[in-house]
């Protein structure tokens, strides 16, 4: 099972990264003043819905939000091009590993509950 640190150790790389990111592209020093990569979830939360629901329900079945993801898992920064793109091999191998362990945490996780609402299924229509 994935442990917690490591989710968090993941997280702030990736937050430190495109912090550096932002740095870099000039987002941070100009009138923008947002991350490349993160701007999408900060743009998304000022325009959903006023309740706290309607903001959770908009940020999950959202695709921007899941491109975003994307583009984090798969470390698409700027510092990242060029000569220095040969960095981005260890780190995909990172990411692979972090998603093969999340797979396996919510196959553990979700299998169990999952065989147990199907077996009070087919006990209701036992009897």
């Amino acid at each position: 099972m994935l442990q917690t640190k490591w989710i968090i150790f993941f997280t702030m790389a990736f937050m430190l990264c495109s912090i550096f990111s932002g740095i870099i592209e000039g987002t941070y020093l100009s009138a923008n003043a947002g991350s490349g990569i993160l701007s999408p979830i900060f743009e998304m939360w000022t325009v959903s819905s006023s309740s706290a629901i309607g903001k959770i329900v908009s940020l999950v079945t959202s695709s921007t939000l899941y491109n975003t993801f994307w583009h984090m898992f798969c470390w698409d920064y700027a510092m990242y091009t060029g000569i220095y793109a040969i960095i981005k091999i260890p780190l995909f191998c990172i990411s692979a590993g972090m998603a093969y362990s999340l797979l396996i945490t919510l196959i553990s996780v979700v299998g169990p509950l999952f065989s147990t609402v199907l077996s009070s299924i087919t006990n209701l229509f036992r009897y």
